[in-house]
């Protein structure tokens, strides 16, 4: 099997791949799958009594 990594041949297949996918529609089911997920997430937070912006503790800028 010829090695395409990084070669205009492997992103014209990458291309082709995906406008197939999405003519078949699979990029939308993977869309809904990954909408489910995070809307059961969103309803599990929306459910706790947590702060919402405790979530984004851990990305506070570090102090020098």
């Amino acid at each position: 099997m010829e090695c395409l990594e990084g070669s205009e041949r492997e992103d014209e297949i990458v291309a082709q791949q995906m406008q197939q996918a999405l003519d078949e529609g699979q990029l939308d089911r993977v869309s809904d799958m990954i909408g489910n997920v995070l809307d059961h997430f969103d309803d599990e937070d929306d459910e706790g009594d947590e702060d919402e912006d405790d979530d984004f503790d851990m990305f506070e800028e570090d102090s020098v």
